[in-house]
């Protein structure tokens, strides 16, 4: 019989598998418990790609909607939209109250179709006439109005649910909405304001059981609040990095007894480490270990395949326009080499390591095609993605093991980590290159 494989690197994490973020998780569960005694609470969720955002998110949710006593008696009704390029934030509100139509008791839906019939016909609400995208160019004050006129007919919607949940005595604890990926809104500049003040607005009245979370990348966030820095006091504005050592390997210990396979803890703690506490990188080497295991006993043969073919695919899937995995290495690669050893480093530093005799120029031809960022504040360039870091890693590790590349470089937790590569490693990525 086959056994189960619960990683799933092209999904969100179950809730059975999420593990970590504990500070995180009751913070907002505390703050949701708040929300259901009317008192108005949202959230931001910022990070980038693949750092868990969404799983974190989908965790909420469950929380939020499973009535548990541990965590608050929480029964919210939620919607959840992913954006998609281009949309109009009208459109998505739109179709986010809709997803919550089939969630509500037959008294609200007559009170929304006798209190708000001319927006809210079929069983659907319909809250503007500009569409899916944002393809018009709208004056500033006719974008104000617009802004006005969505803000009102959305209070006057969540007024309605509200009101009839409570004429009903439904056990519902208020209304959860979730929006991912706004960096996708078309018009995203400045969709903070209009969310306080519909939150404000209900608070005022009584009626802030509402609850918005937005999740996006970090850049996006400054975007999203521009025009009404007030409206972050409203959000409770969480960035998300890597997950523990100890949160990565609980993760992968929930995967593999889900499998029912036999591990030692120390093959845990080495494929933890080499995930970097990237939640993707986590789900892409449980997921390829238990794909390379075929007695059910996970060996270090096991972990180096699954190491090695993992490697691969975060090469070819992932970053292949910011680094020439394969091919010589030039200037570009051995910079990127040592940014995902070290970390952050100022250009002053990195010409002190570099042989570089163009590296500012090198670092202004990764900055332009993404692969790394400069703060502008203490002037650390750094990679743009833990996970890059994490594919390189995986790249050079021979050449650490066998040649010594880098090794003055790297920190004494890095040095701690290349001596613990097994035997099999080179080998396997031979023998997966070959597949």
């Amino acid at each position: 019989m086959a056994k189960l494989n619960v990683f799933n690197p092209n999904a969100t994490v179950a809730p059975g598998l999420f593990a970590g973020r504990v500070q995180l998780v009751t913070s907002v569960i505390n703050k949701l418990t708040q929300v259901k005694m009317g008192l108005s609470s949202s959230f931001i969720f910022s990070g980038e790609r693949g750092i868990g955002k969404t799983a974190l998110a989908k965790f909420i949710r469950y929380l939020a909607t499973h009535n548990d006593k541990s965590f608050g008696e929480l029964n919210f009704l939620t919607s959840y939209y992913a954006v998609e390029k281009g949309q109009s934030f009208e459109y998505v509100l739109q179709t986010s109250l809709n997803s919550l139509t089939d969630q509500l008791p037959e008294n609200v839906l007559d009170r929304l179709s006798k209190r708000v019939g001319n927006i809210f016909k079929g069983g659907k609400f319909s809250i503007g006439a500009f569409g899916g995208n944002v393809d018009v160019d709208l004056g500033k004050n006719e974008s104000l109005l617009k802004d006005q006129h969505i803000k009102d007919i959305a209070v006057s919607i969540f007024t309605n649910i509200i009101r009839g949940l409570e004429e009903s005595k439904d056990n519902h604890s208020g209304i959860l909405i979730i929006i991912d990926e706004v960096h996708n809104l078309g018009d995203l500049q400045g969709i903070a304001m209009i969310l306080r003040n519909i939150a404000t607005t209900l608070d005022i009245n009584e009626l802030g059981k509402v609850s918005f979370l937005i999740i996006g990348y970090t850049d996006a966030i400054e975007l999203f609040f521009d025009g009404d820095q007030s409206a972050r006091r409203h959000f409770d504005h969480y960035e998300l990095g890597c997950l523990t050592t100890e949160d990565s390997k609980e993760i992968l210990r929930k995967g593999f007894a889900g499998a029912q396979v036999k591990i030692e803890e120390s093959i845990i703690s080495l494929a933890a480490s080499y995930s970097g506490g990237y939640p993707h990188a986590i789900q892409v080497i449980g997921h390829n270990i238990l794909e390379c295991d075929s007695d059910e006993i996970i060996d270090e043969k096991d972990l180096s395949l699954g190491l090695s073919k993992t490697a691969l695919e975060l090469q070819k899937k992932d970053f292949l326009n910011f680094y020439k995995f394969g091919k010589k290495p030039t200037t570009k690669e051995a910079l990127l080499d040592i940014l995902a050893i070290v970390g952050k480093m100022t250009r002053q530093e990195l010409s002190k390591i570099s042989e570089d005799k163009n590296l500012y120029r090198t670092i202004n031809d990764l900055k332009k095609i993404g692969a790394i960022k400069e703060d502008v504040e203490n002037g650390q360039v750094y990679l743009s993605s833990m996970l890059l870091a994490v594919a390189i890693i995986f790249h050079i590790a021979p050449k650490i093991k066998n040649d010594g590349y880098l090794k003055e470089t790297m920190s004494e937790r890095n040095k701690s980590l290349y001596s613990a590569i097994g035997e099999n490693f080179t080998e396997a990525l031979t023998q997966n290159k070959s597949l």
